[in-house]
């Protein structure tokens, strides 16, 4: 068999579940060869569980999961597992961060653009 890292980095399999409860409830658990994580987010706090470290942190947090998710991201730098998919308008905020973008430019009769 190869002992490449390549080969290595197929072998380490991982595994996510996330649960999302609207408004304001989300739980997400990655499990890996090396990591074993959970992030929560009851509608007070987000808990971040490290089961590999034995170690979490939590940060109080009011609103919608929308403004969790937010927070989580812009002063921490932690990045919910599916988070562009799960938010309460995915279309209007994938094209707010420049994912999509619209491909019909409005024309005059004549077909030049506007």
């Amino acid at each position: 068999m190869f002992n490449s890292p390549l080969v290595s980095a197929f072998r380490q399999g991982r595994n996510v579940e996330v649960q999302v409860r609207r408004p304001n409830r989300y739980h997400s658990e990655l499990r890996s060869t090396r990591h074993h994580r959970e992030l929560i987010f009851d509608g007070s706090a987000i808990t971040l569980l490290n089961h590999a470290q034995n170690f979490y942190g939590t940060v109080p947090v009011s609103g919608s999961l929308d403004d969790a998710m937010d927070l989580a991201c812009e002063q921490f730098g932690i990045t919910m597992p599916f988070e562009d998919f799960i938010r309460s308008d995915p279309h209007n905020d994938l094209l707010k961060k420049g994912y999509l973008r619209l491909r019909h430019r409005a024309r005059h009769s004549d077909g030049r653009t506007l």
